[in-house]
């Protein structure tokens, strides 16, 4: 028995297809995880599963429920926690991390150059000056 079936799964932000086409089905018994780098859409894909944003096209099932057009009987197997990482997303990535630095007590050189290292380390550098609300969950 099928527990969970996505078709075609997809959510687009703007111009950029945060997720494209996801097909899976989880049968009653399996363990299903996500693995992918920051930004590949694993959060959103499981946002999009459990009714917390409205896919841009696709369908879901939740014991054979629509999620969309029978939110209530779908949702109600399933429970879920999804964190919330403390940013200020109306802030660019960059600007977040200075004003943690000056929090911390850095001095504006010191705050520019960490932002920059940080952002390296973690891949972010192409996406630092995007606002935080624009991330994706991992990128946060």
């Amino acid at each position: 028995m099928d527990v969970l079936v996505v078709e075609d799964l997809s959510k687009k932000l703007g111009s950029r297809w945060v997720v494209d086409r996801v097909r899976m089905r989880v049968r009653k018994g399996e363990v299903y995880g996500f693995l992918g780098p920051n930004g590949a859409g694993k959060t959103t894909t499981i946002r999009m599963i459990v009714g917390l944003i409205k896919p841009t096209m696709g369908r879901i099932q939740i014991m054979g429920n629509d999620v969309q057009k029978n939110p209530i009987q779908a949702l109600r197997h399933i429970g879920t926690i999804v964190e919330n990482p403390e940013t200020y997303s109306y802030l660019t990535g960059r600007k977040n991390l200075i004003h943690y630095g000056r929090l911390a007590g850095l001095s504006k050189k010191e705050r520019d150059y960490r932002a920059e290292v940080v952002a390296e380390q973690v891949q972010l550098t192409d996406r630092l000056d995007d606002k935080v609300k624009t991330y994706s969950l991992g990128m946060r």
